[in-house]
């Protein structure tokens, strides 16, 4: 597995800030064909309840993770996968932050 380095005392603290309960990474970043000068990461996040934020500033979430892992970020919640692929997204991913 290609693997990027994750700033994990930046990302607690980035999950802390806009209340994220769970951090995973899922796709092609757990595998042999990510290519970390080419493939972005793909990004699960679950958020503590009541703590969601607007479309607005979701955006500003992925782009601001962006800039922290110095990778372009898919970010998606367990509700935007297509429920055709979702338990498996869900059984295959990765947890890199947890409260």
């Amino acid at each position: 597995m290609n693997s990027i380095n994750l700033p994990y005392r930046e990302l607690r603290d980035f999950c802390g800030k806009y209340h994220i309960k769970k951090m995973s990474l899922f796709g092609s970043v757990l595998t042999d064909e990510f290519i970390p000068e080419k493939s972005d990461v793909d990004v699960l996040v679950e958020f503590i309840i009541d703590k969601h934020p607007s479309l607005f500033q979701f955006a500003g979430i992925e782009i601001e993770l962006s800039e922290l892992i110095n990778h372009k970020v898919d970010l998606k919640t367990k509700e935007d996968l297509s429920v055709y692929f979702r338990e498996d997204v869900l059984k295959s991913s990765k947890t890199i932050y947890e409260s």
